[in-house]
């Protein structure tokens, strides 16, 4: 085994067009096989940092009014996304679609279960 050492080789530059959740996603999805959803998300202005944190620059989105913005966003339904939403519980409402707002009640439904 070699014991890692510095060089005095440049380092290569990342490419101007990485993105490193981009890469994250598109490394993890290889062992998981999520399809993508488009979501609706209705937020707090202040998420805004957040959400461009978790999915990057580059989505639709409109102010609803003073204090809200809704934004639509092609995610995976994956634990780390449900996770996100959990974390911002009271500041980021899923708005569409139906059906993943029926999963997100039943996951709601069961953590409440299990503090009983």
């Amino acid at each position: 085994m070699q014991i890692p050492c510095f060089v005095d080789a440049e380092a290569v530059k990342k490419p101007l067009d990485f993105h490193p959740a981009d890469y994250v996603e598109s490394y993890l999805s290889h062992a998981c096989v999520y399809q993508k959803t488009a979501v609706t998300l209705e937020c707090e202005n202040s998420m805004m940092n957040h959400v461009i944190d978790q999915f990057g620059e580059h989505f639709p989105y409109r102010q609803i009014d003073n204090t809200h913005f809704q934004a639509t966003i092609p995610v995976k339904l994956t634990r780390s996304f449900w996770g996100w939403i959990f974390e911002h519980v009271g500041s980021i409402r899923i708005a569409a679609p139906e059906s993943v707002q029926t999963q997100y009640r039943n996951m709601l439904r069961r953590a409440l279960e299990s503090i009983n």
